[in-house]
């Protein structure tokens, strides 16, 4: 039997003919020894390095700065707001049909063509800013021209 060990325990397999290892343990212990590489020098260590830069100051102009006013910061995002919803209003508006939704009111049939269930004096045109809206408006005076239409 092989005089060699597999994991703690005698090999099982036979000796080959005039040595005391079979061809596995031949073949491991005639093999040239991997060379082991060795370790790569770690890179020296740069003062600094992953810190963040040191801060740096203005010169002083001789006039002590002022904390900044919450209330005026505050009252400058409004400001801000308030021209964001003018210029999403103006987009919205422009987007949809030139119709005026205001000077049209839509009969009780249109209304129902478009799935609306209230009646022409209760139903707000103001609220029909969107394009989608906009483009029901338009199927609206469409419908209630096509029915003057076919009264005639």
């Amino acid at each position: 039997m092989c005089a060699g060990m597999v994991k703690g325990q005698p090999c099982k397999h036979k000796a080959q003919v005039g040595d005391d290892l079979c061809h596995i343990h031949k073949r491991q212990r005639d093999s040239p020894k991997p060379v082991k590489k060795p370790r790569k020098a770690e890179a020296p260590q740069v003062e600094g390095r992953g810190e963040s830069p040191p801060p740096v100051f203005c010169q002083p102009c001789g006039e002590p700065q002022q904390p900044p006013n919450p209330e005026v910061e505050v009252a400058s995002l409004d400001d801000q707001m308030e021209d964001l919803q003018k210029r999403l209003a103006a987009i919205m508006t422009g987007a949809g049909p030139s119709a005026e939704p205001s000077e049209y009111t839509p009969s009780k049939a249109a209304l129902e063509s478009e799935g609306f269930d209230e009646d022409p004096e209760e139903f707000d045109m103001e609220q029909m800013e969107s394009p989608h809206s906009q483009g029901s408006v338009q199927r609206m005076m469409e419908f209630d021209n096509n029915e003057e239409f076919l009264d005639e």
